[in-house]
This record gives structure tokens, C-alpha cells and sequence, in this order.
């Protein structure tokens, strides 16, 4: 693999981080409060390190009765997953909508073999 090829694995919450796009709702001044309360999915997706990753936040009606956050995730060879919050400020939004995102990823990671007894390959056959 060439050095090119490897700088665009997100294998660092940065990296992660600045993959973010960001369609809508959110000012320029507040991208350091979405990266800083982002920070614990960029660091499990910087785990799982796909060699390719979409991540994507938007939030709908700002300031608004009805605004929404939503927080998506493309994986290679998984469902798009999804985190939202009708939450009005926006740090507890994206708590919200993290968490929401986090415990889907857990729920990957169950689905794995490795935790899976029925799953596995095991010598009874």
C-alpha cells in the first residue's frame, strides 16, 4: 500500500473528525464544540478503521419547534447508521445523537463471531 492510499484510512479520532461533513444547521465558529463532543465516536470508529468512512451531521429547523440533529454513518458493508435528537442546544444534540450511534456500533460488534458462541468455528463441529 502506498503512503497515499494509507493517509486516507481514518485510523485516528482526527482523522475521523475531519472526514466530517457537515450539511447544514451548524455555524463555522462551532465546528471545535461538534469535534470536541464527537470525540468518543471518532475514537471507536477510529478503532474499527474502515478503509472507507462517511460521516455526516445535519441539523434541520435550528432554533426552531421541530429542529433535528442527525448524526449518519456510512461502513463499508453495513447499514447506514443513524443517531438523531430533537434536543435544542446543540452540545446535548449531538450527545444524544453520539450515544444513539455508539450503542449501534455495539451492537455490531456483538453480531461478530468472535462474540457469538453459535457463531464460531468450533472443534465439536
Amino acid at each position: 500500500m502506498t503512503d497515499q492510499q494509507n493517509s486516507s484510512i481514518p485510523d485516528t479520532p482526527e482523522a475521523v473528525l475531519a472526514a466530517l461533513r457537515v450539511s447544514g444547521g451548524v455555524k463555522d465558529d462551532e465546528r471545535g464544540l461538534v469535534e470536541a463532543t464527537l470525540n468518543q465516536l471518532a475514537k471507536r470508529l477510529a478503532r474499527i478503521a474502515p478503509a472507507s468512512l462517511d460521516l455526516e451531521l445535519s441539523v434541520k429547523d435550528r432554533g426552531q419547534k421541530g429542529q433535528k440533529t442527525t448524526l449518519e454513518v456510512w461502513l463499508p458493508g453495513q447499514n447506514k447508521l443513524v443517531g438523531t435528537s430533537e434536543l435544542e442546544q446543540l452540545k446535548d444534540a449531538l450527545n444524544e445523537a453520539e450515544a444513539a450511534l455508539l450503542a449501534q456500533i455495539s451492537g455490531l460488534d456483538k453480531q461478530h463471531p468472535a462474540h457469538n458462541k453459535h457463531q464460531r468455528d468450533t472443534i465439536r463441529g
